[in-house]
């Protein structure tokens, strides 16, 4: 059984949020030049996302216009995904 079907009952939706590269504060402080251009090699995008870029997202899935999403997972990878 999925958690979504087994708290569906009580109201409660499960969304998950994928995250790609983002340039959080440990990213930056690790991250490589050239490990930084393999990943921009692999998106669809030419920049890295920020933490904040997710905000909007998850204020619209915590919010009621989200009511029908259930048993998702959104992912924000630029496009990396789809280039494997």
């Amino acid at each position: 059984m999925s958690l979504a079907t087994e708290f569906a009952a009580d109201g409660i939706r499960v969304i998950a949020i994928a995250p790609g590269a983002f340039m959080s504060e440990a990213v930056q402080a690790g991250l490589l030049p050239e490990q930084r251009d393999l990943v921009l090699a692999g998106q669809l995008t030419s920049e890295l996302g920020v933490p904040d870029d997710l905000v909007p997202t998850v204020l619209f899935l915590c919010s009621r216009e989200a009511r029908f999403a259930n048993a998702a997972t959104f992912t924000f990878d630029a496009g990396f995904t789809k280039r494997i």
